[in-house]
C-alpha cells in the first residue's frame, strides 16, 4: 500500500489566507460598530454628561409636581407651587372640605434656576429656604411661563463638550387650579396660605 506524501499546494495556502483576512476584517468592523454603539448609548444615557440626565429627570419631577399643585406663582426663572399636605384628623381618610380652609394643610415649594447653570428645588419654603436640593448641577438654563391653568417650562441643557443644545419643554395643567378662580382648593371666600417670599 502506498502512502500519499502530497503537501499543501500554493493555491490552498492562498485560499486559506483570503478566508483568514476576510474573518479578521469582519471582526475589526464588528468591534468598531460595537464601540460606536457603546459611545452613542453612553451619550444617550447621560453617563458622559451627568447634567444631561439630571435635566431630563428634573423635567419629569417638575411635571409631576406642577400637576398635583393647586396654586402657583411664576417669576421667570423661578416657580413657586402650593400642595395640599393634610395634617392631624384631615390626614385620615378623605379630608372634609373644611380641611382645605386650614393654612396648616398646605406646603409651598420653589423651583429656581441658580448660578452656574444649576437648577434648585426648595422644599417647604414657608419655613424658610434651608431645605434645598440641587436637581441639576450645571449646564442648564430654566424658564417658566404662566398660562392660566397651565405652567409652561423649558429646561435648556448645553453640552459642555461641543455646545450642542437639548431642550426639555413642558406645558402642564394644574389638576386643582381651576377651583375657585385659581385660588386653590379652599372656600372661595377665603384667602389661605399665600405664597412666602421667594428664595
Amino acid at each position: 500500500m502506498r502512502v500519499s506524501r502530497r503537501g499543501i499546494t500554493l493555491a490552498e495556502v492562498l485560499v486559506g489566507l483570503v478566508i483568514t483576512a476576510v474573518m479578521i476584517a469582519g471582526i475589526v468592523a464588528l468591534e468598531m460598530a460595537r464601540s460606536s454603539i457603546s459611545d452613542q448609548a453612553r451619550d444617550d444615557a447621560g453617563i458622559k454628561y451627568p447634567s444631561r440626565a439630571e435635566a431630563h429627570l428634573a423635567a419629569l419631577n417638575l411635571t409631576k409636581r406642577i400637576e398635583t399643585a393647586d396654586r402657583y406663582v411664576v417669576n421667570g426663572t423661578s416657580l413657586q407651587l402650593r400642595h395640599p399636605q393634610m395634617t392631624g384628623a384631615c390626614a385620615v381618610g378623605v379630608p372634609a372640605p373644611a380641611c382645605f380652609d386650614d393654612p396648616n394643610n398646605y406646603q409651598w415649594s420653589e423651583y429656581q434656576g441658580g448660578a452656574g447653570g444649576t437648577f434648585l428645588f426648595y422644599r417647604n419654603t414657608g419655613a424658610g429656604c434651608a431645605n434645598v436640593q440641587t436637581l441639576v448641577g450645571s449646564d442648564v438654563a430654566v424658564n417658566f411661563v404662566s398660562n392660566g391653568d397651565m405652567v409652561a417650562f423649558t429646561l435648556t441643557w448645553t453640552n459642555p463638550g461641543n455646545g450642542e443644545v437639548m431642550v426639555f419643554p413642558g406645558e402642564v395643567s394644574l389638576l386643582n387650579r381651576s377651583v375657585n378662580g385659581g385660588l386653590g382648593l379652599q372656600a372661595p371666600s377665603l384667602v389661605v396660605s399665600n405664597p412666602p417670599a421667594g428664595c
